[in-house]
């Protein structure tokens, strides 16, 4: 569970409803208040080491006559692969640096 992601809200036709909405220490983000109709989250900032998909949606759809049951959106990041140098030294005494 991640703290300190970054969500937009938006309506499926593209109009922003809501911005900077942050996941708690439960990586959780509460939205009520929603009006029957189709909606998607976009992740603006993932949290420090975590990489992210800036194009991807996710979609959910609240119902008519279900505006009161949550819909729950499942969202993952990736860790970041950290990146390691390995030096090696040869006889001569020359170090080749890999980046890898």
């Amino acid at each position: 569970k991640l703290s300190g992601a970054v969500f937009d809200l938006y309506k499926a036709n593209g109009d922003k409803l809501k911005t900077g909405l942050v996941t708690d220490k439960n990586g959780t983000i509460l939205v009520s208040g929603l009006k029957p109709g189709s909606y998607y989250f976009v992740e603006t900032k993932a949290p420090a080491g975590y990489l992210f998909d800036r194009n991807k949606h996710y979609n959910f759809a609240i119902e008519i006559g279900n505006q009161k049951q949550s819909q729950t959106v499942k969202v993952t990041d990736d860790r970041q692969a950290s990146k390691a140098s390995i030096v090696s030294t040869d006889k001569g005494g020359h170090a080749d640096h890999h980046k890898g």
